[in-house]
């Protein structure tokens, strides 16, 4: 039982701090959809479609596509 609790406290910390970190240093996250195939190349179309700078992959699989650089910031986000 402790060991679970170890397992389900580390994954939980894991989470908070992976989800802080992109926070803080990206504009936009799109997840699933887009994905990451041809070497990052539909993620980075999709960034650039979406007004960013450059996109990137970050995850296992069908991970994450990260867009950053907003070329130009709105208060709703990236215009």
């Amino acid at each position: 039982m402790a060991i679970l609790t170890v397992v389900v406290l580390l994954a939980l910390l894991t989470a908070f701090l992976d989800r802080t970190s992109v926070e803080t240093r990206l504009v936009y996250a799109q997840r699933g959809a887009y994905g990451c195939p041809l070497f990052g190349m539909v993620c980075n179309s999709h960034c650039k479609k979406k007004h960013f700078n450059e996109g990137y992959c970050r995850g296992s699989g069908n991970g994450g596509c990260f867009c950053s650089g907003c070329k130009m910031p709105t208060k709703k986000g990236c215009k």
